[in-house]
């Protein structure tokens, strides 16, 4: 991996402190520098294994802009657009879609979150009753699941049969509950870190990395480690020094003004940890504050970038990637991209792709 800029890390070694566990983690944090304005970097400086995957576009697999997560599961990518899920193949063929809206048994009005396990089970968060539906990967219902009361934000599987719900709380900040899918009941409820209301759900990016599942929360420079009774804090990413100090979002004053004005940079995107390397999204607010960083688990080793260069004539600016677990992410790519491009070698990879065509994703392993 060739670097633009190489800073050794300070890792500090304390014990992880848990709700309900004694678990002893070892957490890191990693000091990133950069300077503006960024340089764009070629893609094999990210890594060498990669892959372009045109999504098939007909009459049943039109897809408008991609803004929810894209999950890889039983290997089909599952593409959520709030109405429905659209499934393809690891090569980007068009399999089905699954679409329950109705009235009748197994049916659904409208959904605002979806996940799914790793044999491909879905499941959806109704809005206004807060409703789990459990449906199999083919789409046959399973069960619904009233969560009475709860005031749930999202969810992610913790495995096959473990639904991790989060629920916000005006007075003591969130709360996660451990929902068993087999059983209809909820089997744990706790309080992920002490005090932490400011916290938003909808920003926030789950994934997955050597069987634990990871998140990087909104208005946090943290990266958490959760099982089904604890959290803790994996990493934490410092950027240019413009980390907020520490207990900065849980006083009651804080705002975004005074975030801007002090040029904080406290927010990770998505995130994603491979064997040697990890990838993040930082943002602040304001120009210069945004970008994508590659560092090297080992050494702190990084290189920061917001542009990656495909080909000759051919780049991308993206402002997100998905993260699919374990070292693999994939970036959408607009088709107008690649046509505009003018490289004709480049645009042969993708034989009858038109402006109109669903996007193509790049799929990215990282070393």
């Amino acid at each position: 991996m060739k670097i633009l800029k190489a800073y050794w890390v300070l890792i500090i070694f304390i014990t992880g402190c848990s709700l309900s566990t004694k678990e002893t983690v070892r957490q890191v944090q990693y000091n990133i520098f950069y300077d503006t304005p960024l340089s764009p970097v070629q893609l094999q400086e990210v890594s060498t294994k990669y892959r372009y995957i045109p999504l098939e576009t007909n009459d049943y697999s039109l897809l408008e802009d991609i803004t929810d997560p894209i999950m890889y599961k039983n290997n089909r990518y599952y593409i959520d657009n709030q109405l429905c899920i659209f499934m393809f193949d690891c090569n980007g063929k068009y399999l089905k879609t699954f679409d329950r809206h109705g009235q009748g048994p197994g049916e659904y009005g409208l959904y605002f979150f979806s996940t799914v396990n790793d044999k491909g089970d879905i499941v959806l968060l109704t809005g206004g009753s807060r409703n789990i539906y459990y449906y199999t990967s083919e789409g046959d219902f399973i069960s619904k699941i009233n969560l009475d009361s709860l005031h749930t934000d999202g969810m992610a599987f913790l495995n096959d049969t473990l639904l991790l719900l989060q629920e916000a709380e005006m007075r003591d900040g969130y709360k996660y509950h451990v929902l068993n899918l087999s059983s209809s009941q909820i089997q744990n409820t706790f309080y992920p870190m002490k005090d932490r209301k400011h916290c938003s759900w909808r920003d926030d990016c789950f994934t997955s990395y050597d069987g634990k599942i990871l998140v990087s929360e909104y208005k946090s420079n943290e990266i958490k480690e959760i099982t089904k009774d604890s959290t803790v804090v994996k990493y934490i990413l410092n950027i240019n020094d413009r980390m907020p100090p520490e207990g900065y979002w849980e006083k009651p004053t804080s705002d975004l003004f005074d975030y801007r004005n002090k040029g904080y940079i406290g927010d990770i995107e998505c995130f994603a940890e491979g064997n040697d390397n990890m990838l993040f999204r930082f943002r602040g607010i304001g120009e210069g504050r945004k970008g994508f960083s590659l560092v090297e688990k080992k050494t702190g080793a990084h290189l920061v970038f917001d542009e990656l260069i495909l080909a000759e004539g051919v780049s991308i600016k993206p402002s997100y990637f998905h993260s699919l677990g374990n070292g693999r992410i994939c970036f959408v790519i607009d088709p107008v991209q690649i046509l505009e491009s003018e490289n004709a070698d480049f645009i042969a990879q993708f034989p009858g792709l038109k402006e109109d065509s669903n996007p193509v994703l790049l799929e990215i392993e990282l070393d």
